[in-house]
């Protein structure tokens, strides 16, 4: 496993690697508050997931910035449809599966717990 693919939302606070609300629930942890555990698939792990697709952001939108609005709804719609095709590579999923199981041991006690999952850009927090 690449270590900057999944990081415990302890070790969360790079906001570059992590994004804003990861760091922020990090630096609640830090300061001692009550936070649930959780784990942050980074980064690193979706810029390689893309490369290994042989998609690269920045190729993608120098493509479509300089179209027409209705072009580039089309090009970015194509790239977003096949972003959303691809697959987690092992390296990603087997240690995303092993946090999960780790936590859903925590709250063992809690048969009705909820999964919360949160999704964001890192430069929008």
């Amino acid at each position: 496993m690449h270590p900057l693919y999944l990081v415990p939302l302890e070790s969360g606070g790079d906001r570059v690697l992590c994004g804003g609300k990861a760091s922020g629930l990090a630096a609640l942890l830090d300061h001692g508050f009550r936070v649930p555990p959780g784990a942050c698939v980074t980064t690193r792990a979706y810029m390689d997931t893309l490369a290994s697709a042989n998609l690269n952001p920045d190729e993608q939108w120098a493509r479509a910035k300089h179209v027409s609005e209705t072009d580039r709804e089309r090009i970015l719609e194509e790239y977003r449809t096949r972003i959303a095709s691809l697959t987690l590579p092992q390296e990603v999923l087997q240690p995303l599966e092993s946090a999960l199981d780790t936590i859903t041991r925590a709250f063992s006690h809690n048969a009705a717990a909820l999964w919360a999952v949160r999704s964001s850009a890192t430069n929008e927090d």
